[in-house]
């Protein structure tokens, strides 16, 4: 199973927390969640309700959070995406 695997059946709901499209969270089936933040000069991941979310946490190399979408690069080299527009 891949990282992008586990993350998918882990997946719950993502809402986005400010209309500059900077700040979502991520929610898990265990009620965990991950609270990303890209801006100028920030781009954060970090734990905000602990479960799995955890693991998944580390499993991260890099992100992108914008307008069209939050995207997920993992350390294995998969990846996932949720489209916020088209």
């Amino acid at each position: 199973m891949t990282d992008a695997d586990a993350w998918r059946k882990w997946f719950a709901g993502i809402e986005v927390l400010d209309s500059a499209f900077s700040v979502a969270e991520v929610s898990f089936a265990d009620g965990s969640r991950l609270l990303f933040r890209h801006s100028v000069g920030v781009r954060t991941a970090e734990l905000a309700a602990p479960g799995e979310a955890m693991e998944l946490l580390g499993t991260i190399e890099r992100f992108r959070l914008n307008a069209k979408h939050l995207d997920v690069s993992f350390k294995d080299g998969s990846s996932w995406e949720a489209r916020f527009r088209s």
